[in-house]
């Protein structure tokens, strides 16, 4: 063999075909059709294809009163094929089911990874967004941090998730339910047992908020005119003094 791949590399520029031995045509070997073949009627096919049932039937009769041993492990041997065929069938069957199962379990298994992966995304942007709404109340209360630091917000994941995703004004929720903890834990129990409603408590209490913010801003703004003290200078009926005298008449 290294001699021959030897021989091919040295000789591949140049191929001899001089001992190369010539391919006979194909036409020339191609068998010449009979002229005389006979065509069988389907009556006459029957009648063979009938025939040759019954001799294979008078076989097996004779050859069982004849043999006996013989036709047993002949025609068992016949019958051990068949089963073996359709044991192998069956297996083929069962391979396939379990192929299918596995096939089915990989692709639940992606499935699983790709909502769990995306759970995951949903739960940092929702912790990202929580952080950065509510830090926003540093700037509006000097006891933000002492209100709301103790919060243990990993037993209150609902909370986080309405204050991070559904309310705006959330750095002035969160400040009132570090105020009032029995409100804290009334809403992420709600959260749980009904979401829908415990959005729309969070909703309540955040427009509760605003409303209290804009009428004390209102009131701000109107602050009262200082009142007038009351005085008996320039009545005509009370008696003017030396003083307001001299006030009224500049001399």
């Amino acid at each position: 063999m290294t001699e021959m791949a030897n021989g091919l590399g040295q000789d591949s520029g140049s191929l001899n075909v001089q001992n190369v031995p010539s391919t006979p045509s194909i036409a020339q070997e191609a068998p010449q059709p009979a002229m005389d073949e006979r065509v069988f009627k389907q009556s006459e096919v029957n009648d063979i294809v009938r025939r040759a049932k019954n001799d294979a039937v008078e076989t097996f009769k004779r050859r069982q009163v004849e043999q006996p041993e013989y036709a047993q492990q002949k025609y068992s041997d016949v019958n051990s094929y068949a089963n073996q065929t359709s044991q192998s069938t069956s297996s083929e069957d069962h391979y396939r089911k379990i192929a299918a199962e596995e096939a089915k379990r990989h692709f639940e298994s992606v499935r699983q990874d790709a909502v769990r992966q995306s759970q995951d995304e949903m739960a940092k942007r929702t912790v990202q967004n929580f952080f950065s709404k509510t830090s926003k109340g540093r700037e509006k209360y000097q006891d933000f941090d002492q209100v709301t630091g103790d919060v243990d917000l990993g037993r209150f994941p609902n909370v986080v998730q309405l204050l991070g995703d559904i309310l705006e004004n959330s750095d002035d929720v969160f400040y009132e339910l570090g105020k009032d903890r029995i409100k804290l834990a009334n809403l992420e129990h709600l959260a749980t047992i009904s979401p829908n409603d415990a959005i729309i408590q969070a909703r309540r209490l955040a427009q509760s908020i605003k409303d209290n913010q804009n009428a004390s801003n209102a009131k701000q703004a109107r602050a009262p005119l200082d009142q007038i003290k009351p005085t008996n200078y320039g009545t005509e009926d009370s008696p003017l003094s030396v003083s307001d005298y001299r006030k009224k008449y500049r001399f």
